[in-house]
């Protein structure tokens, strides 16, 4: 199984058993309050609001919704720290399994998320994890990382491999995750570093330790992309064409090319972070209602059922 479009993660969290308990930080944003609704009706969340209650449930009657009085945490200081560290604690006590990014910045979570005293069990490293759905493209494919690990070490991209395919599996898709890992070429240079890692991913992977995982490179974003340019170049393997995972060198080469196809390309990206003990469903404070709702989703599903 994969998924092919947006719609389908949302058919497919629609259809959950039961609502997955979600501690939204920061949760007095209209954007974010609409999704977490709309969520709530759909039937796979069941949300904490923590933030400053009165503005909240302003919001939430505004939307026209019904919350639980006792679904509300009231921060009147609005510490982003003191909201963040809330979220962080519904979770360890078995309240939350998933936290929402609300009016908070992504380092302000993940800090209460990691701190040694009071944080989560959590992964080796955080990974950004985001859906892209690109016009002329088969099917949704992730890009791994474009907004977390500035520059990741050879180790710090083993682990994303892991927690990404991990997520994926558990999402429902079979034991065959195609993963590039992206160099400007698919020849092996070795004055490039991102192209001796990612020969190296390759041949771990051919080695049985990436198990459910088919990964190439070094392999170029056309020839990842597009089946046609690997048929021209004459680059025979399974994930040119189909890849499922692009595993970019770098925060940057992932930034820059998520936004390009946003903005010219007609795409769209939902986002998540994975590694830091539970899911975290983030997206920019600035993102709309479905994108919000969207991430929301993915997170929900990301988490084994059972």
């Amino acid at each position: 199984m994969v998924f092919r479009t947006i719609d389908e993660i949302l058919e497919r969290a629609s259809a959950l058993d039961t609502p997955r308990t979600v501690a939204v930080a920061g949760a007095e944003d209209e954007h974010v309050i609409d999704a977490v609704l709309q969520a709530k009706k759909a039937g796979f969340a069941d949300p904490w609001l923590i933030g400053r209650k009165a503005q909240i449930q302003q919001i939430v009657r505004r939307f026209g919704g019904e919350i639980p009085e006792d679904r509300y945490i009231d921060i009147p200081s609005n510490d982003p720290d003191e909201i963040a560290a809330k979220a962080v604690q519904l979770v360890k006590n078995g309240t939350a399994t998933v936290i929402m990014k609300g009016k908070l910045n992504t380092s302000e979570l993940l800090r209460a998320a990691l701190n040694k005293q009071t944080g989560l069990d959590h992964s080796k490293v955080v990974t950004s994890f985001a859906f892209a759905q690109i016009p002329g493209y088969h099917k949704l494919v992730v890009f791994n990382d474009s907004g977390i690990i500035p520059y990741p070490t050879f180790d710090q991209k083993i682990e994303q491999i892991k927690l990404v395919s991990e997520a994926l599996r558990n999402m429902g898709y079979d034991d065959d995750v195609k993963i590039a890992a992206l160099a400007p070429a698919e020849n092996l240079n070795p004055k490039i570093p991102e192209s001796v890692e990612a020969a190296k991913l390759k041949e771990m992977c051919v080695n049985g330790e990436f198990p459910g995982c088919q990964i190439e490179g070094p392999i170029s974003f056309d020839l990842a992309m597009d089946r046609k340019a690997g048929a021209v170049k004459g680059y025979d393997s399974p994930v040119a064409g189909d890849v499922d995972v692009l595993l970019f060198p770098n925060l940057s080469s992932g930034n820059f090319t998520s936004k390009m196809l946003q903005l010219f390309g007609g795409g769209i990206t939902i986002g998540m972070a994975l590694g830091a003990g539970v899911p975290i469903a983030m997206s920019s404070r600035a993102a709309t209602t479905r994108a919000k709702y969207c991430s929301l989703a993915m997170a929900v599903l990301s988490i084994k059922e059972g």
